[in-house]
């Protein structure tokens, strides 16, 4: 682990990128613990098969933010044609996923 980190801050280094020491932790999933980056939770899970695989979801606020974004265009387009519903909502649900 720590030559790991020893190459992940020189390659930081290259890029001129700083960790925020304060911010930042060492996670060990294999002791159930999970982070959150960029509106994802990650944690470790247990497949159907019994296996351990790792496992992202949105957080709670995330999906907040998504559910207001697709009612408003419900709200919007409530007597348009369903095509054009699914037009407007598939971008940001894609943008979501992605």
């Amino acid at each position: 682990m720590k030559a790991v980190e020893r190459r992940l801050r020189e390659e930081f280094a290259k890029l001129r990128v700083a960790i925020n020491e304060d911010k930042s932790r060492m996670v060990d999933l294999r002791k159930e613990e999970s982070f959150t980056l960029l509106g994802f939770q990650y944690r470790r899970i247990l497949s159907l098969r019994r296996k351990w695989r790792p496992h992202y979801a949105p957080t709670l606020k995330k999906r907040i933010a998504l559910f207001a974004k697709v009612r408003e265009i419900f709200r919007q387009y409530v007597s348009w044609p369903v095509k054009i519903v699914i037009q407007k909502i598939n971008p940001i649900l894609r943008g979501c996923v992605s």
